[in-house]
């Protein structure tokens, strides 16, 4: 078995332009990615690439994570589920979930998963994703 991917990555910390530069297991480099795994759920491949293609997530006065945008294949992929699975915290797939294309409308339904929202409320939030994306669409 090859070992796991490594990242390198810079930590964008919550004020001004400070960065952290680091580099760590791709396990460790999603834990670092707040709130990608705080639902417990491991989003499926296509999910996770379209994340992963982006090469930053910013969560603003949360801080964010910037990288060199990648896509891990089905391999690896199957790895990184394990190592997640393996872990105290309960990772885990959670094959109920509708299929989307894109990480921000997947957290909201495995969200609306977790915590009971209401679920005309989640398809308010994915329609309103899905106008602001044709937007950006028509004006590229």
């Amino acid at each position: 078995m090859q070992q796991m991917r490594q990242v390198n990555y810079k930590i964008l910390l919550p004020v001004g332009d400070s960065e952290i530069e680091t580099e760590s297991s791709l396990v460790d480099f999603l834990l670092d990615t707040l709130y990608l795994l705080s639902h417990k759920r491991i989003p499926p491949m296509n999910v996770l690439n379209s994340h992963l293609s982006q090469g930053i997530c910013d969560r603003g006065m949360s801080r964010g994570v910037k990288w060199t945008p990648f896509v891990i294949n089905s391999t690896e992929y199957m790895e990184l589920a394990d190592a997640l699975m393996q872990m105290e915290q309960g990772y885990f797939i959670d094959d109920e979930i509708p299929a989307t294309k894109d990480m921000e409308s997947w957290s909201i339904l495995a969200w609306s998963r977790c915590d009971g929202v209401d679920q005309n409320l989640i398809k308010t939030m994915l329609d309103d994703i899905e106008k602001r994306n044709q937007r950006i669409s028509r004006n590229e």
